[in-house]
């Protein structure tokens, strides 16, 4: 990733996945994960965390998406293009400790979130996300091998 430093990664596989069924409406979107993976950057100023996150199967993955999607209502809508083959949402996320914008997208049985922080609500939201299209073939790339 030509420009960006990398700072930290990891991930994790869950020994023993949480039934879906066992998560219930209000549970973390989240809960079924069979696997995460994290990568954390930084460029220009700004940071970008990496988050891919992956299910048993589409239907896991689009009830966490779908969570995920309510979860995020409470923070302002970033008005962003949607992501070619992907279900997506752009939000800004300002509380908690966070100042920036988030990505979040659906692809098969991976959903990626992308949160880069910054200048928080001062960030164009178009170049926020011309620089999150950088990870997109990654989020592709870790789709097709699940």
């Amino acid at each position: 990733m030509a420009g960006w430093t990398p700072r930290n990664a990891g991930a994790e596989i869950e020994q023993e996945p949480t039934p879906v069924q066992s998560c219930g409406a209000e549970g973390d979107w989240y809960c079924a994960r069979i696997a995460r993976g994290e990568a954390n950057f930084e460029a220009a100023g700004e940071e970008a965390q990496f988050e891919l996150t992956a299910f048993a199967d589409k239907k896991a993955a689009q009830d966490a998406c779908q969570k995920e999607k309510s979860w995020s209502a409470k923070y302002t809508k970033a008005d962003v293009a949607p992501i070619p083959g992907a279900a997506s949402n752009a939000y800004y996320r300002n509380g908690g400790g966070l100042d920036g914008l988030c990505l979040t997208m659906c692809l098969g049985t991976v959903v990626a979130e992308i949160l880069l922080e910054g200048e928080g609500s001062s960030l164009d939201p178009a170049t926020a996300h011309s620089l999150a299209q950088v990870f997109i073939p990654r989020i592709q790339k870790a789709a097709a091998a699940s």
